[in-house]
């Protein structure tokens, strides 16, 4: 499906040519914004304010040398209404200019791929973000799958991964991508035969107010607001019914907190939970 801009009207690709004033050296790309300068602008904001982000290319690296002024911008082909129209465009544009020689240009490659990177530079990519090669890496996934189908923890597989390779990488997000289909790295990904933990029947639900997927039970979250407030059961739910006694009587928050010896938030977070009805010490 063709792309659309706000108005709904079909969006067309733009082939443009940029010139270093400096050195004559041309980029040539493919855009479907309004035209090359908008595309232009993009990546010398990329290049100046965001260099932990963009990527370390040649084109890149002659925008932060020379600036933005030092480039002249020209959208050379319009109009072109398909991605296969314009990748030929491009490629054409490319080879023509000799952009993709560093001695004449910026381009990377030789076009025609939206700057889309192979299935081998994701791999190297992946594997220097974490500090291993892809070898090792393939290796760590292989290990990680396989010591996890066998029900080992991935604290112990962690450790596992340390005490052979010296690096710290997560188990659990390689089997995450082996289960989803989505590594980047193996070739031959090993299969997750192990389902995933399963959860209570109750896990998630709305229980007294209190946030939704919550694992402990209504006792717990007792004892738990008990030790905090120091009181026993008896007497947390007597300090309530003054406190609630209180307030229907007309008395302000800072009366009622000095008559039962606590904070004025206290004493509001607890009319607010009767008033709600979610009261976990009414309910027990």
């Amino acid at each position: 499906m063709a792309k659309r801009n706000t108005t709904g009207d079909p969006l067309t690709y733009k082939v443009y040519v940029v010139t270093n004033t400096v050195n004559g050296k041309v980029y040539v790309g493919q855009t479907y914004l309004a035209d090359g300068e908008a595309r232009f602008k993009s990546h010398v904001y990329h290049a100046l304010c965001r260099p932990d982000k963009v990527p370390k290319n040649r084109f890149a690296r002659a925008i932060r040398k020379h600036g933005g002024s030092a480039f002249v911008v020209e959208t050379v082909t319009t109009g072109i209404e398909t991605e296969e129209e314009v990748n030929v465009e491009e490629m054409r544009l490319i080879a023509e200019l000799h952009a993709d020689d560093p001695r004449f240009g910026y381009n990377s490659t030789k076009g025609g791929d939206g700057c889309r990177a192979s299935a081998q530079t994701k791999a190297k990519q992946s594997a220097a973000q974490q500090g291993v090669t892809v070898q090792q890496l393939v290796a760590i996934h292989k290990e990680s799958v396989k010591a996890y189908n066998d029900k080992v923890s991935y604290k112990d597989i962690n450790a596992m991964i340390f005490a052979r390779f010296g690096v710290h990488l997560s188990s659990k997000l390689a089997v995450t991508q082996h289960r989803a289909n989505t590594c980047r790295v193996c070739t031959d990904p090993v299969q997750v035969t192990r389902s995933p933990s399963s959860k209570p029947a109750d896990f998630g639900k709305q229980v007294s107010g209190w946030k939704r997927g919550s694992k402990y039970t209504q006792q717990q979250r007792i004892d738990s607001m008990l030790r905090k407030r120091k009181q026993t059961l008896e007497e947390a739910r007597e300090m309530d019914v003054l406190i609630v006694r209180l307030f229907k009587q007309g008395a302000k928050p800072s009366a009622v907190a000095a008559a039962s010896g606590k904070l004025v938030g206290f004493v509001q977070t607890i009319r607010r939970r009767h008033a709600e009805g979610t009261c976990i010490l009414c309910q027990s």
